[in-house]
């Protein structure tokens, strides 16, 4: 495998746009924090501007914006505009304002002033009497929509609309009534939807508790309707009812056949039509859909405790962002795992399902032997059953030849070596292991010390080995096998060869009692002692009373859907208490009388039973963590933002669908956003993505961003367009919005122009310098590896020395190491400096530090330790970790924790 190096085209195509001339428009720009009232007192708020080379530059031209870009009023309510421009001024600078129809709406004064060391100054506007007008400060405008507070009206007696529903088309309510703006869609790429007619109507309304309507409710039949893409919605709304700035924060409750409960849903790319009279989603399923917002949203005054720590991670750092972020919320304000295993239950589901899936049964190899010794097949592994799911079996993993975007080269010893790794510092989740945690039963601890090849040449055979789908009478030897090796140009598909790398984890059934895995011979999969996920009242749907397929499919409402029930029990990939279980043990097969079976587990023992690699992942699972063990106040106070690629080969932005899910569960505002556009308010150009022009501070707290076409052209996939890092805009987008995201909610911070430095400094572990890489121990695990650290541009000048920086740990992926990530820093930091733009497009300075997640020789794994403390091995990675957090707190000038009053 090649190195993972996405870090590069981070680094290259970021150091052209931070080094672009001062009249370029250039990307990584962050508002100031308007959600943060009365900021807390830091150094960095009171010391004196300080620039690279002079105090103050000549003044360039002004060119002003306002924000936000629409303001929707009711009559007699009072709004402010920020009016940006586009360099900090040397001197105070007066621009004329005006609004061009003072009957609809005012502006509080006819000029506004940029004060000097300045780049924004606030507009009052007041709304008169319904209608539009035009808000003018300099050259700069802005739509004012005055309109009726009144709600738009929908009444349950009103004829429904129909029409046929076919890829391209658009079904609209009646011109002239109630249902006029509402709408739904089919794009013209989805071709496999055949043609539906459905029915839009008007429906009671449906709105929860803690919520307030902006719009009426609207029915879509047949309710029952699931799809497997997101369509386009329409509804009438009132945006005067949203308070100016959190149009990003409309939601929508839902009900429909199961689902009787009205239920805030989290979806995609909500957004306000231009005229304020409507709202545009996306959504998989019809039913009943009213837009609401939160009772007395940008109206709450709280304290919030900030700690000033933030952990984002990529790919393998994704998974150490969720586990150590989720399991020490107090220590972290925001967490941001991008395109990572942050739901092992859905992903140990998809593993057992489709990676080790596509055999036959014992009893479809007895119905076709010849079928079965062709290989694994798609065919054998169940039907995709969630938005970007992609379908593969054993012998051919997924991997796409050619197409860029996926951070390396995934052959199939790169997906065993991952394998493997996660079984050095989980367990063995896929079959009972011996004493090693890590082999499987029987197999003999030696076999971790033997050579590849000797392994491979000789390997171990086991007799009497049970198995319910494969061996279920115990007649076939299991071997040991390798695999490693590919078909040219196939680097997913399994050659035939004997293979050089052991699979280590599991066993393969040896149907032609050879002494080595062929096609077609099945790989064991035996997490758990088998189970009914049936929910927790042990019933499946439809032996629940009152069953109904077309009208009560679902009476309990236990139904698991990782958006649109998440919190239900049955089918949700993990055992509850009442569900039913095969108390045979972990293979599955009553052990025959006069025989021992030392190859299973559990067998009568009155509890169910799991390997404990799949219950260590199930404890340190991040979507368990969020639904079952964090406290409501933990959660409510940190914000999570997650992402994946639509075309990610692991199937990451599934994985982080199921994730967010359990904040939803929670009764956390989770959006959807698809792709980096739908991030603003007006709908912002995709490429080149203008990170200046979002409003980072008003987007929700917690978000899903999914990135890539899932209707990709070839020469799009080919791009890399959605993939595991994705295309080079993709990649860097993905970085600023994460970063930004966080800058621009922590209170008060530095976002003065600097002096910009890339001095490195490894043997004073930057105690002059600004960029650093350093040997660290820690004591608590006994582990030494490097660390890399980035201080902000003037973090070393004498007027800085009481200024204190938040931090942020940014994990790297699988095989890299914190050198690969340091100079991120350059990119990120220039911006922070930059004089030649102004300081509402600066992030505030933060510092970063780059922990290590490689195996060194003292961690007993192969490539990449997912940053966790191995229950098997040497490697306590969490626990390094931690130390590594204290030890930075102790080194650098990190920001302490404060509590700050906030409004949302």
């Amino acid at each position: 495998m090649r190195r993972p190096a996405w870090w590069l085209a981070v680094l290259i195509p970021g150091s052209l746009i931070a080094c672009s001339s001062a009249s370029t428009t250039t990307d990584a720009a962050v508002p100031s924090d308007r959600g943060v009232s009365g900021d807390a007192a830091d150094a960095s708020d009171a010391a004196p501007p300080v620039d690279g080379a002079t105090l103050c530059e000549e003044e360039p031209p002004t060119r002003e914006s306002l924000s936000p870009t629409a303001l929707y009023l009711a009559p007699g309510a009072r709004a402010a505009l920020t009016l940006r421009i586009g360099r900090d001024r040397c001197a105070p600078v007066a621009l004329p304002s005006s609004s061009a129809a003072a009957g609809v709406a005012t502006v509080g004064a006819a000029s506004v002033t940029v004060a000097a060391g300045a780049s924004t100054a606030t507009v009052d506007v007041t709304a008169v009497a319904p209608g539009t007008s035009v808000v003018t400060v300099g050259a700069a405008t802005v739509t004012v929509t005055v309109l009726d507070p009144a709600l738009p009206s929908c009444a349950p007696t009103t004829p429904a609309s129909r029409g046929m529903l076919r890829a391209g088309q658009t079904v609209r309510g009646a011109s002239g009534g109630p249902l006029e703006l509402v709408t739904v869609g089919l794009p013209m790429a989805a071709t496999e939807v055949s043609p539906l007619e459905v029915e839009l109507a008007c429906a009671a309304d449906q709105v929860p508790d803690g919520f307030s309507a902006i719009g009426p409710a609207v029915r879509f039949n047949p309710g029952t309707t699931k799809l497997m893409r997101e369509i386009p919605f329409t509804l009438p709304v009132n945006a005067a009812r949203v308070p100016p700035g959190f149009e990003m924060q409309v939601q929508l409750a839902y009900t429909a056949p199961g689902i009787r409960t009205p239920r805030i849903v989290p979806v995609a790319d909500v957004h306000l039509t231009n005229d304020g009279r409507a709202v545009t989603f996306e959504a998989p399923r019809l039913g009943t859909w009213q837009p609401v917002i939160r009772t007395g949203l940008g109206t709450r005054r709280t304290r919030q405790r900030f700690t000033f720590h933030s952990i984002l991670g990529a790919s393998m750092g994704s998974a150490g962002a969720g586990m150590i972020g989720m399991r020490n919320l107090d220590l972290f304000d925001f967490i941001a795992p991008l395109g990572g295993p942050v739901d092992w239950n859905y992903l140990g589901h998809y593993i057992q399902n489709w990676h080790m899936g596509g055999f036959c049964t014992a009893a479809q190899r007895a119905a076709d032997p010849a079928g079965c010794a062709m290989g694994s097949s798609v065919d054998r592994t169940p039907p995709s059953g969630d938005l970007y799911e992609r379908r593969q079996h054993f012998e051919e993993w997924f991997f796409p030849d050619g197409w860029e975007g996926q951070g390396g080269t995934f052959d199939r010893m790169s997906y065993i070596q991952i394998f493997r790794d996660l079984t050095r510092m989980f367990g063995n989740a896929v079959t009972p292991p011996g004493m090693t945690g890590v082999l499987p039963r029987g197999v003999p601890d030696t076999e971790l010390t033997r050579a590849d090849s000797a392994r491979c040449a000789t390997p171990v055979t086991l007799t009497n080995y049970y198995d319910r789908e494969y061996n279920p009478d115990g007649s076939l030897p299991v071997v040991t096998f390798c695999d490693g090796t590919h078909a040219p140009g196939r680097s997913g598909r399994w050659d035939g060869a004997r293979g050089n790398f052991p699979m280590e984890v599991s066993l393969a059934v040896d149907v032609n009692r050879n002494g080595r895995r062929d096609a077609g011979e099945p790989v064991l999969r035996r997490f758990f002692e088998a189970f009914q996920d049936t929910g927790a009242d042990g019933r499946a749907s439809a032996d629940e009373p009152g069953f109904n397929a077309m009208t009560n499919p679902d009476p309990a409402q236990d139904d698991y859907d990782r958006q649109f029930n998440p919190s239900g029990t049955e089918g949700n990939f993990s055992r509850e208490d009442g569900e039913a279980f095969d108390d045979r043990g972990i293979d599955g097969v009553a052990c025959p009388t006069g025989e021992t079976c030392p190859y299973d587990v559990g067998e009568g023992n009155g509890r169910w039973d799991q390997n404990p690699g799949w219950e260590r992942f199930s404890q340190v699972n991040p979507r368990n963590l969020a639904a079952r063990t964090a406290t409501s106040a933990q959660l409510a106070r940190v914000g999570i933002w997650t992402d994946g690629g639509v075309h990610d080969l692991f199937n990451f932005a599934t994985v982080s669908n199921h994730f967010v899910g359990a904040l939803a569960q929670r009764g956390l505002p989770v959006h959807y956003f698809n792709n980096f556009a739908s991030l603003g308010a007006d709908r912002l150009p995709e490429s080149p993505f203008p990170h200046d022009l979002v409003d980072y501070a008003h987007l929700p707290s917690h978000v899903m961003l999914r990135y890539g076409n899932p209707d990709a052209t070839m020469t799009e996939l080919v791009n890399g367009d959605g993939g595991h890092v994705g295309t080079i805009p993709q990649i860097t987008s993905r970085l600023y919005t994460s970063l930004f995201w966080m800058a621009a909610r922590w209170p008060g911070g530095d976002r003065r122009a600097a002096r910009y430095s890339t001095e490195f400094d490894n043997a004073g572990r930057c105690s002059s310098g600004y960029f650093c890489t350093f040997d660290f121990r820690s004591d608590r695990s006994g582990r030494n590896g490097p660390v890399s650290v980035y201080l902000p541009p003037g973090y070393h000048d004498p007027e800085n020395a009481n200024v204190r920086y938040p931090v942020v740990y940014f994990l790297h992926g699988y095989g890299q190491q914190p050198s690969d990530l340091v100079a991120t820093g350059l990119i990120v930091g220039n911006f922070m400096a930059l004089s030649s733009i102004p300081s509402w497009r600066r992030p505030q300075k933060f510092i970063m530090v780059f922990p290590d997640g490689r195996c060194r020789p003292q961690d007993n794994c192969l490539r990449g330790t997912f940053y966790t403390d191995s229950p098997v091995g040497s490697a306590q990675m969490e626990t390094y970790f931690l130390d590594l957090y204290q030890y930075i707190d102790r080194s650098y000038r990190v920001r302490m924790p404060e509590e700050v009053e906030v409004v949302d």
